[in-house]
């Protein structure tokens, strides 16, 4: 690989200090280093809008956690946060970017979540390490262009594992996990019961191809929980009968976007 050639085989990240915090990111993914060399940060649109909602006292779950860039910053927004991210090169990352920053307030899991306790094929992508994967359901060009590590991972019912650990539920959770949401929230019922906001990534082709389940039972799984919606960079809220023409819109129309739900509008 380049990179290796350019700083040779010990060398594990690029350290960037942006408006994340101080992160090191992986010497091949390009994607997520271009934004934080370039663009002081990677997600900060998420970022802020998350921030307008969470709460000192919450309790914060990131199922995604990636390297930490929503999971470092949030950290000193909240009470406390468990993140699970089942990537090893990433989880590696995101424990070196927490003791950067000095958090203190979290607890991690090298564990992606699913509906029940099992071991899953996983993509490790290497161009953009932050949309590595559970295997999809239907193959396609976009998820295997950089000739990503085929590997195994850990994955666990959520409701079960705080459970059996003893955790809070959450009141705020995030859940950004390249096709595999409706899978974490198959197996998260009793923390959306809990949980005041949910924040989850709408992609139309991991619904098509990664989960290969049908938009309306994505829908009515969250609706049975949450009774408004926005989407990201809108100011308007959604009402519960109007989120399903919204989603079906985008769906048909191929658009992505972050989705917000809550229980009441705040």
């Amino acid at each position: 690989m380049v990179s290796l050639e350019l700083f040779g085989p010990n060398a594990c990240g690029v350290y960037y200090e942006t408006k994340n915090g101080q992160i090191i990111s992986d010497l091949d993914d390009s994607e997520i280093s271009n934004f934080l060399g370039f663009e002081n940060g990677y997600g900060l649109p998420q970022l802020n809008s998350i921030s307008c909602y969470l709460k000192t006292n919450d309790i914060l779950y990131v199922l995604g956690a990636h390297i930490g860039t929503m999971l470092v910053p949030l950290s000193k927004k909240c009470k406390y946060v468990y993140g699970f991210e089942p990537n090893p090169i990433s989880f590696n990352l995101l424990m070196a970017n927490m003791k950067l920053n000095n958090i203190n307030n979290a607890t991690i899991f090298k564990k992606g979540t699913f509906y029940k306790d099992t071991t899953l094929s996983f993509l490790q992508n290497k161009a953009n390490s932050g949309a590595s994967k559970i295997k999809p359901r239907i193959s396609s060009y976009i998820y295997n262009y950089d000739n990503p590590n085929n590997i195994k991972v850990e994955v666990v019912n959520l409701d079960k594992h705080i459970s059996n650990n003893n955790l809070k539920f959450p009141d705020f959770l995030i859940i950004d996990v390249e096709g595999a949401e409706y899978f974490s929230l198959l197996g998260a019922k009793e923390s959306l019961k809990h949980c005041r906001v949910l924040f989850i990534e709408f992609t139309p082709h991991h619904l098509r191809n990664v989960a290969n389940v049908k938009l309306e039972n994505f829908t009515k799984l969250i609706l049975t929980y949450f009774n408004n919606m926005q989407l990201l960079g809108e100011d308007n809220y959604y009402r519960k009968g109007e989120i399903q023409d919204v989603l079906n819109n985008l769906f048909e129309n191929n658009i992505s976007n972050d989705l917000i739900f809550f229980k009441n509008i705040e």
